[in-house]
């Protein structure tokens, strides 16, 4: 496995329309996928305040991402189409968005967010250096931080 990450295009969003995602990974994302979609129109009007990110595997679309910034943070979102889950991948392409945010985009501080069930998330998020900061028990999620 090869994972590289680059700059989300046009294209890539007719990519990721043809995966075949299933119905419960589907019903899983349909908010992910909308505030997705919202947050590429919203780039166009307002093209520093989001960085979106193609996940590849040997050129085979895998997976995207992005930092956006939200009020005084930025914050990273990463999906991994299901049968490279479980593999490594988000780990390795959240370092490289990471190493990349902070290196070439002089942030200084990514926030990241997950469902207090999604136990794998929350683990790699601790190997990559978030510290819980929040628990939200009424829509039951984590608020993770990392600074630079």
């Amino acid at each position: 496995m090869k994972i590289q990450i680059k700059k989300f295009r046009k294209q890539d969003y007719a990519r990721f329309v043809k995966l075949k995602l299933g119905k419960k990974t589907s019903k899983d994302l349909s908010r992910s996928l909308f505030s997705y979609a919202f947050e590429g129109v919203r780039s166009i009007i307002n093209r520093k305040r989001i960085y979106k990110f193609a996940i590849l595997d040997e050129k085979k679309f895998v997976g995207f991402s992005s930092v956006m910034n939200i009020r005084n943070f930025y914050e990273i979102r990463i999906f991994i189409i299901p049968e490279y889950r479980n593999k490594g991948v988000a780990q390795i392409a959240s370092k490289k968005i990471l190493d990349y945010s902070f290196k070439k985009l002089k942030m200084k501080k990514i926030a990241a967010v997950c469902d207090e069930k999604q136990t794998e998330s929350a683990r790699i998020l601790k190997k990559l250096g978030f510290k819980l900061i929040k628990k939200n028990k009424r829509e039951k999620t984590l608020l993770w931080e990392k600074k630079k």
